[in-house]
């Protein structure tokens, strides 16, 4: 997404956690709206796609990974600090990756 900003190819998207909060802090980016509040509380925002073909020459690849996510989710329901901690670990290499770059894209204020 950040190459498509950059190239102003796209000028907004939607950046899941851990990548929204380092894209914020390396490219200086304004948050436009919060989906997890209000009347978008809990809404259910991201996806996960593969093409027919994709599916049909991997389907254990696509079995292990829809039982991973599942598993992943009865971990997250049941464990908030685990929930965290995961988060935490998987955001350590960005951010530590992304302090050493310099961004060559901002956004603008909204107005």
């Amino acid at each position: 997404m950040m190459q498509a900003m950059q190239r102003h190819t796209i000028n907004v998207a939607w950046l899941p956690e851990p990548f929204g909060s380092a894209d914020a802090m390396q490219y200086r980016l304004g948050e436009i709206v919060d989906l997890d509040q209000g009347a978008t509380t809990n809404f259910p925002v991201g996806w996960y796609v593969v093409t027919k073909a994709w599916a049909k020459k991997y389907p254990h690849t696509l079995a292990a990974f829809l039982d991973a996510l599942r598993q992943g989710q009865e971990i997250a329901d049941a464990d908030r600090a685990a929930v965290e901690q995961a988060g935490a670990e998987a955001a350590r290499p960005l951010l530590r990756s992304r302090r050493t770059s310099r961004p060559s894209c901002r956004s603008k204020p909204i107005r």
